[in-house]
């Protein structure tokens, strides 16, 4: 819960937030992961996966879910992965990866992981990757955006008709450089002491992403490479060449 003033720089980095269940009855009830709710910050490597608890099993109650929810403020989102899960899905609330009630304002979406995987074995609610309530002053790019459940869409906003990344692209005018794809998540379903959002060789996001000055670093504080790096949180291979000027 990050609630900071406008005028500083505030910086929410390397978290790994997972495994969090509800027990209330209530379906109106909410699993949020990072939740940005006032001022300016920068969002980067964090992880977060929700829609599985800390015994590895689907939470199939049908609870709002937002891997991370922008409620307020002016923010950067570099290079996080986010993964919401769960099959056998009784549906009744939608579920984000990350979702904006933002609607004007500089911010930057660049460089992330967002899957939604949720799969509902009943019900409508939809499970999207992305979600934007406005689209003034956006830059959305070079991100992994992907829902492959049933009752899965990559994304909604002004404008957007249509679950694809290609609808997503002709109705927001972003994401040009961003693919759709499964990032290969190492173990995105395990229990709390085995789940594990670091990507595999083999992914798609590998030298994907767009170099950012903020991020030089990833999740485990391993060098980025400075002119191809990796989508999302894990640079699969630290950068261990000459520095650059």
């Amino acid at each position: 819960y990050c609630q900071f003033p406008a005028t500083t720089a505030n910086v929410v980095e390397r978290n790994f937030v997972h495994s969090l269940s509800i027990t209330s009855t209530n379906l109106s009830s909410q699993l949020v992961g990072i939740l940005p709710v006032a001022g300016t910050g920068t969002y980067k490597n964090n992880m977060v996966r929700l829609g599985v608890n800390a015994a590895g099993a689907p939470i199939t109650d049908g609870y709002a879910i937002y891997g991370i929810f922008e409620v307020a403020g002016t923010n950067n989102l570099y290079d996080n992965s986010v993964y919401v899960g769960g099959t056998g899905v009784v549906s009744s609330s939608p579920t984000f990866g990350f979702v904006s009630n933002v609607t004007a304002g500089t911010r930057n979406y660049v460089d992330n992981i967002l899957w939604n995987a949720r799969s509902n074995a009943s019900g409508v609610a939809p499970n999207y990757a992305i979600a934007l309530s406005g689209l003034a002053g956006v830059t959305s790019n070079y991100n992994d955006i992907f829902a492959n459940g049933v009752g899965g869409c990559v994304g909604t906003a002004p404008g957007v008709a249509g679950c694809t990344l290609a609808n997503w692209q002709a109705g927001t005018g972003q994401d040009a450089n961003s693919i759709s794809v499964d990032p290969l998540f190492i173990n995105p379903s395990g229990n709390a002491a085995t789940v594990n959002l670091h990507i595999q060789g083999a992914s798609l996001c590998v030298a994907a992403g767009r170099p950012i000055g903020a991020v030089p670093n990833d999740f485990d504080n391993d060098l980025r490479n400075p002119c191809t790096p990796d989508i999302g949180a894990d640079e699969v291979t630290p950068y261990v060449g000459p520095a650059l000027a």
